[in-house]
């Protein structure tokens, strides 16, 4: 039997910067300066917070608390793109969307520590808690979209939601 191509695949990659960090100027976004000031200083503000929570957690000050480190850039930069207006149910590793949108981090800490005060979001943000199950909230960010759109005002609805949302469990029975 002869042997035939039934596929082919291209794989290609769009990169922005180059090895040596050198940013293609034609690709770049079009972002102030200052906008962009303020997610590298955002983002390292999370950094830093998750750090501490992380070491409060260890020393048996904090119950749980899920760490954000890797997911900044994640955390940060869509809801700075977002009004007050805009509805947000991040996951539970979603602290950094809520001192994007201006919740304080003591506030978190609160909220980690067992403390309902620590759910005080800022005046006028339709930023609801985080779902702890995982993959539980798309639904209700699907009805909030929803209700966006019969409202007629315009806005979105904002969810995250992690690999343990999309992926499949790895186990089989034998």
């Amino acid at each position: 039997m002869a042997l035939r191509t039934i596929a082919s695949l291209d794989v290609k990659r769009l990169e922005i910067l180059d090895v040596n960090g050198v940013a293609d100027k034609a690709l770049m976004p079009k972002v102030s300066d200052k906008l962009l000031l303020e997610m590298y200083r955002l983002m390292y503000q999370i950094r830093a917070f998750d750090e501490r929570a992380i070491l409060l957690q260890r020393s048996g000050r904090l119950g749980t608390y899920p760490m954000i480190t890797g997911q900044e850039a994640t955390q940060c930069v869509p809801p700075l793109a977002l009004k007050p207006t805009d509805w947000v149910v991040p996951t539970y590793r979603g602290g950094g969307v809520y001192f994007a949108r201006g919740m304080q981090m003591r506030d978190a800490l609160l909220y980690w520590a067992g403390d309902d005060r620590g759910t005080r979001f800022p005046e006028g943000n339709r930023d609801m808690i985080f779902s702890i199950p995982v993959g539980t909230h798309l639904t209700q960010v699907a009805g909030l979209a929803w209700g966006q759109k019969f409202e007629g005002k315009g806005g979105v609805a904002v969810t995250y939601c992690g690999d343990g949302t999309s992926s499949k469990g790895t186990c089989t029975r034998r």
